[in-house]
């Protein structure tokens, strides 16, 4: 797969994508290491407001891995209850 261009990091340009490839260059950019918490952040909320339950889950995993790796503890404890609200891991 090509590289994504640099200027798709910035969620102003994000905000004028599809969701779905919201969601899709999301996970590419994750895939890259190139994700930053607020695309995650993006991801989680275009997959909570779509219904879209398996990827919510998906990137609240992803979500609560990088509040545990940035020490916040307390963050990650609130996205894995919120991942238990909405379902089955």
């Amino acid at each position: 797969m090509p590289d994504v261009p640099v200027p798709l990091l910035r969620l102003d340009l994000l905000q004028t994508l599809t969701l779905a490839t919201v969601v899709f260059y999301a996970g590419v950019l994750l895939r890259q290491g190139r994700a930053s918490p607020a695309l995650v952040a993006r991801a989680v909320d275009t997959a909570s407001e779509q219904g879209w339950r398996r990827p919510l889950l998906a990137w609240l995993g992803v979500q609560a891995r990088l509040a545990e790796q940035a020490g916040q503890t307390g963050e990650a404890a609130r996205i894995r209850r919120r991942m238990d609200l909405v379902g089955p891991r």
